[in-house]
């Protein structure tokens, strides 16, 4: 027989064939028999029922004939089995059966009852971030797939999602837009995947894409616990000043947040601190191989009593990636310098004169000191002093030229003290002689 050709669609009891089949025999106990499936068809997906009697005349021999259907006892599958080749037997009850067989081909037809698989999701890939070239991001040809043949299993692709693209027969995947991944650390793609039937069969699959990170983010400060520290002078301790710097880096790759920190300008110059990165947070401390000096900055051309620093914190993969900001450490004074005195001071004063005055004016470097003045080794009791302010020393007794009584010039020692350093000087009184 011509093979049967049946839709995999066809519904179970559909009459797919009409066998008839006769014995010729008189006998009614051999003239009457049974029709079988007795190969191909493992999964006992047809049946044969008998359906009536049919008329038969072989040779005008009376016969007995039967007619039955081959009909669908269990679904088709197309894509689990598409050909049967079923070998039907027709056997008596004789006491030795006689038998006949005939062989029945089927082709079972594909329908468009499956829809595409692309397998579990979402799918992931990665695109890097800033790029401007198209980026292959996936090819969806090696995971899906329709278990349907022909056009029902031809699958296409379309997308919707902005800045990517599909191919509609190659299924590759590609991003044509621009991203930043510190913005869009990650994205998604959904594409249509359909099949080429009259209707179709059509499902979404997802990508889910991570953005690759670049250096491109510089180490921001973010706060400071302020921007004002002030440390002593001559502080020969190398321990942290009180000035933390914090920053962030967003960029995600270990490589791309190592961190340095320098201090790129100062004024005065020369500033005797160092800016160190410490668990994380900038700090600054005391550089102990320059002099912390309080009276060397006051006098200097900048007349500032402390140092104006700019501190970069950069990226040690890439430098230009850096912020800045500037903070002041102020320098107090501490009571470090001696009074300072000329070696001598005169005086010429009329003898038998009194009330006479000289201003020593001594100078202390150290900003917050007092000078106070005291004579030493005035034995006459000549003179005293008359103001602190600025070392007045004034002549209290009159002296006889013509005396021996004392030495001419009339020596004294004057000492300059800020209560933690003192220094003197000598104070040379000049008697001019009178016409007494």
């Amino acid at each position: 027989q011509p093979p049967l050709f049946v839709a995999e669609s066809a519904r179970v009891g559909d009459v797919l064939y009409t066998l008839e089949a006769f014995d010729s025999d008189l006998s009614a106990a051999y003239r009457d028999f049974t029709l079988n499936i007795v190969s191909g068809d493992g999964g006992a997906q047809f049946e044969i029922v008998r359906e009536s009697e049919c008329s038969h005349n072989a040779q005008s021999k009376a016969s007995t004939c039967y007619r039955s259907i081959l009909r669908l006892a269990q679904p088709l599958d197309f894509e689990v089995q598409s050909y049967f080749e079923l070998v039907i037997e027709a056997s008596n009850f004789g006491v030795v059966p006689l038998k006949n067989y005939t062989t029945v081909s089927i082709l079972v037809e594909d329908v468009n009852d499956n829809p595409p698989h692309c397998g579990f999701q979402p799918h992931t890939s990665s695109v890097v971030e800033e790029l401007t070239l198209t980026q292959d991001v996936f090819d969806l040809s090696t995971v899906c797939s329709d278990a349907d043949s022909g056009v029902n299993g031809n699958l296409s692709y379309s997308t919707t999602t902005p800045g990517f693209t599909v191919g509609q027969w190659d299924g590759i995947v590609r991003f044509v837009g621009v991203v930043d991944r510190e913005q869009t650390p990650e994205m998604q793609v959904i594409v249509t995947v359909s099949d080429s039937a009259i209707p179709q069969k059509s499902i979404p699959t997802t990508i889910r894409i991570t953005v690759e990170d670049i250096n491109d983010q510089s180490p921001d400060i973010i706060s400071t616990q302020q921007t004002f520290v002030s440390v002593m002078e001559n502080h020969l301790s190398a321990s942290a000043l009180n000035l933390k710097i914090l920053f962030q880096d967003q960029d995600e790759n270990a490589a791309f947040t190592t961190t340095g920190i320098i201090i790129t300008s100062s004024a005065p110059p020369i500033a005797p601190f160092v800016a160190q990165i410490e668990n994380g947070v900038g700090v600054l401390r005391r550089d102990e191989n320059l002099p912390l000096d309080y009276e060397a900055i006051s006098s200097s051309p900048y007349f500032a009593t402390g140092y104006t620093l700019d501190i970069t914190v950069f990226d040690l993969d890439n430098s230009a990636l850096n912020s800045s900001i500037q903070v002041t450490v102020n320098v107090e004074d501490l009571d470090d310098e001696f009074p300072v005195l000329n070696s001598s001071y005169t005086v010429a004063i009329d003898e038998e004169s009194t009330g006479n005055t000289v201003a020593i004016r001594g100078m202390d470097p150290d900003a917050a000191s007092t000078i106070t003045y005291s004579i030493h080794n005035d034995e006459a009791n000549m003179l005293q002093v008359g103001s602190q302010s600025d070392g007045t020393i004034e002549v209290i007794r009159a002296f006889d030229f013509d005396s021996t009584e004392l030495s001419n010039p009339y020596i004294v020692e004057i000492e300059a003290s800020d209560s933690h350093r003192s220094t003197t000087a000598f104070l040379l009184v000049f008697f001019e002689d009178i016409n007494d």
